[in-house]
């Protein structure tokens, strides 16, 4: 199932802002977004670190599992 869904690639900060469990800002946009909706999210270094649903009623892109991978 995790394969149909879409995925971006985000930059430290804001991998750092989701790791944390925040909202990302109403600017962050992946095209055609559908309330509900779910994507992917991969840092720069190839790390798959969440997994986003589109807030339709905010606008809004939120952390609904995030992973912590420790390298220990």
């Amino acid at each position: 199932v995790l394969y149909k869904w879409r995925s971006v690639i985000v930059g430290k900060r804001l991998a750092d802002d989701i790791s944390h469990g925040s909202a990302l800002a109403p600017g962050f946009r992946v095209s055609h977004s559908r309330p509900d909706e779910r994507c992917r999210v991969y840092g720069l270094d190839g790390r798959f670190l969440a997994v986003l649903r589109f807030d339709a009623s905010a606008g809004q892109w939120r952390p609904e599992k995030v992973f912590s991978l420790n390298d220990s």
